[in-house]
């Protein structure tokens, strides 16, 4: 006959109760990161929508992904760059001088072949200057770049006296103001450069690379990575697709200004923080960034339709801003909060 016993409960039934509650908050945790982004900017659409009827409208779907483009493709190189626990602060002022050197070449040679060239040159030059500093030298990247970002400022409005210099090509006008079927082709540029980065960081050794030098300098190095080739790397991405981007600006407005990329570096670092990139690298992906671009972009539009001042604007900005960096797993904020309550009850 079988009898049934009662077993007392062991210090092992409990630590492992207690590591399968663990296990089951990482999981919800990595659900709602990999989910949450999305549903943060489904919900914000569905409040933009209730609040402004002209929101979902065809014309102004398409503003958004045509504003969003542009810092969309910085996002992109931006997200390289803080994979590997770096920043890139020059790239606003990438934008401004090379627009100038885009309109200066058109004028030259009136090529629109000959103008993507040298922009594309000029911000792979601008990003290895960057990463050189940065690799070689062993200088802090906020330094470097921050120092690049003056140059570059003071370059483009130099350049002519601090005026804009008109740009009259048909092609490169086209690059940034003409559609395939009902898409802006700025969207398909991004979308392209998306899928090349995805490719990159996911399915080559460079990109393994790109997430272990993010991880921690040591260990990349003793396992043989060059660390020096990665971040010249990286920083080369971002200023070329900071030039990328400046070609897209320049072709939208038919006029180069040195003020075009003015405050822009902040705006994409914005982005690629809300997108759940880490600052302290090694942890981020490419759909994140994307669905934080169309957050901030999405916020931004909905506060002009419902007609908010721009200083509101940019104070939502910064609270969207402080709201994902205390969101991420490095504030630890679950863990402070029950610190707090702990503390509060003894």
């Amino acid at each position: 006959m079988a009898i049934n016993q009662m077993r007392p409960t062991s210090k092992a039934d409990g630590d492992g109760r207690a590591a399968a509650g663990r296990w089951t908050f990482t999981a919800l945790g990595t659900r709602y990161r990999e989910y949450g982004l999305v549903a943060v900017l489904v919900l914000e659409m569905a409040v933009c929508a209730f609040a402004s009827p002209s929101f979902l409208t065809t014309t102004n779907i398409i503003n958004i992904t045509r504003a969003a483009a542009a810092i969309g493709i910085i996002a992109v190189g931006m997200t390289f760059v803080v994979l590997t626990a770096g920043i890139d602060l020059s790239v606003g002022g990438a934008v401004s001088l090379v627009g100038m050197v885009i309109a200066s070449s058109l004028s030259s040679w009136e090529n629109a072949v000959v103008a993507v060239v040298v922009a594309l040159a000029a911000g792979a030059v601008i990003g290895l200057f960057n990463g050189f500093l940065v690799a070689k030298f062993r200088v802090p990247a906020l330094i470097v770049t921050l120092g690049t970002m003056y140059l570059l400022t003071s370059g483009a409005q130099l350049w002519n006296n601090g005026g804009p210099l008109p740009v009259r090509n048909a092609t490169l006008q086209s690059l940034g103001s003409n559609y395939v079927g009902p898409i802006p082709v700025p969207v398909i540029v991004w979308a392209v450069v998306v899928l090349i980065g995805w490719w990159l960081l996911n399915q080559t050794r460079f990109g393994r690379h790109v997430y272990a030098v993010g991880g921690g300098f040591e260990a990349a190095k003793l396992t043989g990575i060059r660390i020096d080739r990665v971040l010249i790397g990286v920083y080369v991405i971002s200023g070329v697709l900071a030039a990328l981007a400046s070609l897209l600006y320049v072709g939208r407005l038919a006029t180069a200004s040195p003020l075009t990329g003015d405050g822009l570096e902040l705006q994409v670092i914005a982005s690629v923080v809300v997108g759940g990139v880490s600052l302290f690298g090694g942890r981020g992906n490419l759909r994140d960034t994307v669905v934080g671009v169309l957050i901030l972009t999405v916020l931004q539009n909905g506060l002009n339709l419902v007609g908010v001042s721009g200083f509101f604007q940019t104070m939502s900005l910064g609270a969207a801003l402080l709201i994902a960096v205390l969101l991420s797993p490095e504030a630890d904020l679950k863990g402070h909060l029950l610190s707090l309550v702990r503390k509060g009850s003894r």
